[in-house]
């Protein structure tokens, strides 16, 4: 069993077949980065690392992000597919023979950058990436089952006349 050594792709856009067209980033509605920082750590749990994997945005790429609704739609939509890239990872690991054991993904100015550190002879997946990424899996299920609850609320109290009529 040898050590794969540290790959880093930098400036790396495409991330397999991931696409997720539905996500609805913020207006920029926040006063300053603080606050948007603690919108995104809430919304994409990505953000929140595990002993073995990260996300991490640059301050500037931040920064920028607060005060451009184009910058923060590219970032929120990137954000939105990191637990789909980093289980491509995984696989592609595996099907070069070898277990992702670490995984750090960075938001630059410079773009994006991908961080991975495998180990040859040794297959499958790091239990603590695999713990992260079912976390994550979870909180998604309950957001989009809260999200089709309120959307369901809305659509009963549309169909409700609010008024009663006496003669």
């Amino acid at each position: 069993m040898g050590i794969n050594g540290v790959s880093s792709y930098a400036n790396t856009y495409t991330y397999g077949n991931v696409k997720n067209e539905n996500v609805k980033p913020s207006k920029n509605k926040f006063k300053n980065v603080s606050d948007y920082s603690k919108y995104l750590t809430n919304k994409y749990k990505c953000l929140t690392p595990c002993k073995n994997a990260s996300v991490l945005i640059d301050g500037s790429v931040m920064q920028k992000a607060c005060g451009d609704e184009k910058t923060a739609k590219w970032l929120e939509e990137n954000l939105a597919i990191m637990p789909d890239v980093i289980r491509n990872a995984q696989k592609a690991a595996i099907g070069h023979g070898s277990k992702l054991i670490s995984v750090e993904f960075k938001f630059t100015n410079n773009g994006t950058e991908m961080t991975t550190c495998g180990i040859f002879g040794e297959t499958g997946t790091d239990s603590e990436i695999d713990k992260w990424l079912e976390r994550m899996k979870e909180d998604k299920e309950k957001e989009d089952k809260k999200t089709e609850n309120m959307i369901a609320i809305e659509a009963t109290t549309k169909n409700k006349v609010g008024f009663d009529t006496y003669a």
